[in-house]
């Protein structure tokens, strides 16, 4: 778990409870870019400042065997997006108390990293340890962009999504809940800066929403699909990625949508449990190219065993049903495989499922994992709504 730079030095609990469960944490020094400025500051006093901060944060947590590493601060770099080293005046104070209080502990100048800040297309011996997105960049370009990714530590990315309906009501007053804007509304805007997710892409995808918890539905849909789609990809680049950290786990206030998986009441969104079911040490994942469909294309598929336990399973199968559960095709293997078939269902059918299942013992199904991929068409240019909706309250929680 990394404790972010904007925030705190967490307080003994927290890690007294990490040190109980095994929970290894990335504690970063107090600083962080304010996304206007991001070089270090150099002002005398708040060097002074941090110097005292930093000293008393080594002294306290330096005894906690959960702590795995330092780290100088949230996303301190260049104005050419190349990462603080220890060559910086700010990182190297840091460093000295560092190896002065706690020599035997790792330390990282800044997060991300680098050698650069963001993913780098053309040199990919760059993406070393970066940062982003924190948004679902399309129905093809999400899958794209991890599909292919060379990242080889993802230290901060994520998806954002509404927040739990029970949360926002807490905050608004009745006027302010039904279906709005940050860029509309100026209360959505306090409690949401940046993390609109219905103009960019609920609308575009499934058309207009005029139900309040109908929408909440959908963006934590897809704030869970892009979620955990990222998270299975970056696994499956076993040995060439070494590590995902989600931004964020939790907020510190209640806001109308961002990019958590646990409210400011500690209630989970959606995504918290696909999070939870990618990371599982025995998970089968599907590798695909896109979400969305139109008849006479061909689906791509690979399914791949995540198996950090080396569990003893007899084989895999993957599972193509209508949305009414008729099966379509079925593959079956002894490992993981790839597969395609031709997407041809009648006008009116709006979804279809992939269900893969890692089989033990007997049939005994270890793991399973089912997608779901809509059908557009000229009559129906939008994804199904409802389908989105019945699978968010029929997730396997």
């Amino acid at each position: 778990i990394r404790v972010w730079g904007g925030g705190v030095i967490e307080k003994e609990e927290f890690y007294e409870l990490c040190d109980e469960f095994g929970i290894m944490v990335w504690q970063e020094f107090i600083q962080s870019s304010s996304g206007i400025d991001n070089v270090p500051s150099k002002r005398p006093e708040f060097l002074k400042l941090l110097a005292q901060t930093a000293n008393t944060a080594v002294s306290e947590k330096r005894n906690h065997v959960s702590l795995t590493f330092w780290s100088g601060g949230n996303e301190l770099f260049t104005p050419d997006c190349v990462p603080s080293n220890f060559n910086d005046e700010n990182i190297a104070m840091l460093k000295s108390i560092v190896d002065k209080l706690d020599p035997d502990r790792l330390m990282l100048p800044t997060s991300p990293s680098g050698p650069r800040v963001w993913r780098d297309y053309e040199n990919l011996e760059n993406n070393h340890d970066i940062h982003g997105n924190w948004k679902y960049i399309g129905t093809e370009e999400q899958y794209n962009f991890f599909n292919t990714s060379p990242i080889q530590l993802h230290s901060e990315f994520g998806v954002d999504g509404m927040n739990n309906l029970d949360a926002i009501r807490t905050v608004f007053s009745p006027k302010n809940l039904k279906v709005d804007t940050v860029a509309n509304n100026l209360v959505w805007r306090h409690h949401g800066e940046w993390w609109d997710t219905y103009e960019y892409r609920d609308k575009p995808l499934f058309g207009e929403i005029d139900d309040l918890e109908t929408f909440i539905y959908v963006s934590q849909f897809m704030q869970a699909e892009g979620i955990r789609y990222a998270l299975e990809a970056n696994r499956r680049r076993q040995f060439r990625n070494c590590g995902s950290i989600v931004w964020q786990f939790n907020e510190p206030w209640v806001n109308v949508s961002c990019t958590c998986m646990i409210d400011y009441y500690n209630h989970p969104k959606f995504a918290y449990y696909t999070y939870r079911d990618a990371m599982k040490p025995l998970h089968i994942s599907l590798k695909y190219d896109k979400l969305t469909y139109r008849n006479g294309d061909t689906f791509r598929g690979g399914a791949f065993v995540h198996n950090d336990n080396d569990e003893k399973y007899n084989n895999i199968k993957v599972i193509i049903s209508d949305e009414k559960g008729n099966v379509i095709k079925e593959f079956c293997c002894d490992s993981a495989y790839d597969f395609e078939f031709s997407i041809d269902f009648s006008e009116n059918e709006r979804v279809f499922y992939a269900e893969c299942q890692i089989i033990g013992e007997n049939d005994t199904i270890l793991d399973t994992t089912k997608y779901m991929y809509f059908i557009l068409s000229d009559s129906n240019p939008y994804a199904d709504i409802n389908a989105a909706v019945n699978y968010v309250k029929n997730y396997n929680y």
